[in-house]
């Protein structure tokens, strides 16, 4: 099965912690996982506010 997951970030901690341990999981077992992020916009945010 193909799976994707869209994440604000990738700090680890909280939620996105968990999707990803539930990524390695499921890509052990044989699934195709990717993970999308906004986080290059929050960057791209918080340079313009600088």
């Amino acid at each position: 099965m193909k799976i994707s997951f869209v994440e604000p970030h990738l700090e680890l901690y909280g939620g996105i912690r968990r999707i990803l341990e539930l990524a390695n999981r499921l890509t052990k077992r044989g699934h195709g996982i990717r993970n999308y992020g906004m986080w290059k916009l929050k960057l791209e945010r918080s340079e313009v506010e600088l």
